[in-house]
């Protein structure tokens, strides 16, 4: 099962079919937001993208070879980290690929938010919701 810190973080409605995750309380710097969990399968890559687009919404990528993308996957109705958004000036960073750590003191109210760019090894190749002009995940 999925960890959550839910001593520190709280899941919020953005939109009518939009979550995301809040700081309840002031992060330090270095605190683990969540870790991920899942079975590690293989996904098939052609032309550097997944073959099965929604896949991006279930995994966490491990590692690449080949046409080969390895992940964490889980399949189910997401909660708790798995409401983290994007943002290119993002307040949280993955540490070991699975685990989820403030990168700054996050102070209560603030969206917790993660850079997909830097964190996936295979993009999804759309543009981002976040207000940065040229950000593609």
């Amino acid at each position: 099962m999925t960890y959550t810190n839910w001593d520190a973080v709280e899941v919020i409605q953005l939109k009518p079919e939009e979550k995301g995750l809040i700081a309840k309380r002031d992060i330090p710097a270095g605190e683990i937001i969540g870790v991920y969990d899942g079975e590690v399968q293989r996904f098939r890559l052609k032309d550097g993208m997944l073959t099965d687009r929604d896949a991006h919404k279930y995994i966490v990528q491990l590692a690449v070879e080949g046409d080969i993308l390895f992940g964490l996957y889980k399949k189910e109705t997401r909660s708790g980290i798995g409401f983290i958004n994007h943002s290119c000036k993002a307040n949280v960073v993955p540490k070991d690929r699975v685990i989820l750590v403030a990168d700054r003191p996050i102070p209560a109210g603030e969206a917790l938010t993660v850079d997909y760019a830097k964190w996936d090894f295979i993009h999804e190749g759309i543009r981002c919701w976040c207000p940065e002009p040229n950000c593609i995940i």
